[in-house]
């Protein structure tokens, strides 16, 4: 190149060649933009949410799973395989779906990938300051909402105005499986309505971005 500010009205050889170069291109080269016509966001999603008791080494015993695909019904399931038998529903999927946690990058994330890595059941996997910003396995890829509300649970539904709030249970009371058993009519509600929450604020975040 001359080197020289270039204006509008500039034209040297070099400049020639570069436009001459970019001219021969195929305009099929350039991929369109895809308008999305209709609200899509809430296609496929599964909303899933995990309780814990701590054991004597260190980790977090799974006794609990609560999910929902789309607009279903909450699902939960417990007892020692609640995490493997989620894994298996989810693999059995036919479709591409995503699943949303809340902060599953720090929490509910780290369960589930010990259970595909015990399992060895393909997977893939994001890991980054100490949380899994995106993992996939079978036909599922993962999201995390706290990553675009930077909010609790608790926070965002109040921020967003959603109808279903979450609910408080105190973790300190589940210790062991006889705990899981005593305290069965407080959390499992709490579980339930901590998936559907985080439904709600997904779809009503997901809307305000597409509005």
């Amino acid at each position: 190149a001359c080197k020289c500010f270039v204006t509008g009205d500039h034209d040297c050889a070099a400049l020639k060649e570069k436009k001459e170069a970019f001219d021969a291109y195929s305009p099929d080269c350039i991929l369109p933009a895809r308008k999305h016509e209709h609200f899509t966001a809430t296609d496929n999603v599964i909303y899933a949410d995990f309780e814990c008791f701590p054991t004597p080494n260190g980790t977090h015993q799974v006794y609990a799973v609560g999910y929902c695909i789309g607009k279903g019904d909450v699902v939960v399931l417990e007892g020692a395989d609640a995490l493997e038998r989620f894994v298996d529903a989810l693999l059995a999927l036919d479709e591409k779906h995503t699943l949303v946690f809340q902060n599953g990058a720090k929490y509910d994330l780290h369960p589930l990938v010990h259970d595909l890595d015990r399992r060895k059941i393909k997977h893939t996997e994001l890991y980054c300051n100490g949380g899994y910003l995106r993992l996939k396995f079978g036909k599922i890829s993962t999201l995390d909402i706290y990553r675009f509300t930077n909010a609790s649970l608790k926070k965002a539904c109040a921020d967003y105005g959603c109808a279903i709030q979450k609910g408080d249970f105190d973790h300190g009371r589940v210790q062991c499986w006889g705990d899981v058993a005593a305290t069965r009519v407080d959390w499992q509600p709490y579980l339930v309505d901590d998936v559907r929450s985080m439904r709600e604020l997904y779809i009503n975040y997901a809307t305000d971005v597409w509005d």
